[in-house]
């Protein structure tokens, strides 16, 4: 289950510990949630994106966040109402794949307690999505080839402010899910830090294992001058991840870099922005076998 009630924005993504793997050809997505949508400033999506390119927080308007990711496809529900369109990102740049209006109150009774299953089928040259137990798909399309054949999956449940610009009694959010699937999948390895975020006062954390081989430290973080040190050792500059620098602006940016196999602890610093003092947040490790 995820709700939020966000005076501002708010938002929560769910992301599994495996790639989905079309290499071989359509690979499929199939997730079981609630269909009682209580505001229509709050809404749920699904980004798939390659490994390196995913973002800890993807987000396709600028009010707050750092943007989409380099390369993706985005599942997302319409702000005006209960039905879906796709947006496919190359370099940035979005081409939007406009999906049938048709809002799914046409053919079910919105429920906050029966979960109905939704669906993804993905290829490099194909999507289609929908709701395969009514035989309705919003999205049914080939698309030009992607370029890439695995990908993170997220699933996001956002709120902009719900109970703003209501035209009837509405409320906050709740989403229930069920039943992930990702056939094919590729798994790799997710560990935890033990604080959900550090700053000057804490400025560190301990992993919830060693780092493997080959790993990288995810994180988003706002500040300037943002630096890491692993297992007490000399400090480097925090690395970049691949983002649309126009989201930048007083917003967290993502962080993925390489951390060295074995380390356990990591400690931050950094220096002021106007706004206030650094900040990072959403601390792991992932790796691939």
């Amino acid at each position: 289950m995820t709700a939020i009630k966000a005076s501002g924005y708010g938002m929560i993504y769910l992301t599994p510990n495996h790639l989905v793997d079309f290499s071989g050809g359509t690979a499929t997505i199939r997730f079981d949630v609630s269909t009682l949508r209580t505001s229509l400033r709050d809404w749920i999506d699904l980004w798939i994106s390659p490994y390196h390119d995913h973002l800890q927080l993807p987000f396709d308007m600028e009010v707050d966040l750092s943007g989409p990711p380099r390369h993706g496809v985005q599942i997302r529900m319409d702000l005006s109402g209960n039905f879906f369109d796709a947006v496919i990102y190359r370099n940035f740049q979005p081409t939007l794949i406009q999906g049938r209006e048709i809002p799914y109150e046409r053919f079910l009774e919105p429920s906050s307690t029966r979960r109905d299953t939704f669906e993804l089928q993905i290829s490099r040259t194909h999507i289609k999505f929908g709701m395969p137990a009514y035989n309705f798909y919003w999205v049914d399309t080939r698309i030009a080839d992607l370029g890439w054949d695995q990908g993170v999956v997220q699933f996001g449940h956002h709120s902009y402010n719900p109970l703003k610009d209501c035209t009837s009694p509405c409320r906050p959010g709740t989403w229930h899910w069920d039943n992930v699937t990702i056939s094919p999948s590729r798994p790799f390895t997710m560990i935890a830090a033990n604080r959900r975020y550090v700053d000057r006062a804490n400025p560190s954390v301990t992993l919830s294992a060693p780092a493997p081989a080959n790993a990288y430290l995810r994180f988003s973080g706002i500040g300037p001058n943002l630096q890491v040190r692993f297992n007490g050792g000399s400090w480097q500059t925090a690395r970049l991840q691949a983002q649309d620098s126009r989201y930048f602006d007083e917003h967290f940016r993502n962080f993925w870099m390489p951390i060295p196999a074995g380390v356990t602890q990591i400690e931050f610093r950094g220096d002021r922005w106007w706004g206030a003092d650094w900040h990072v947040r959403g601390i792991s490790v992932w790796a691939l076998p």
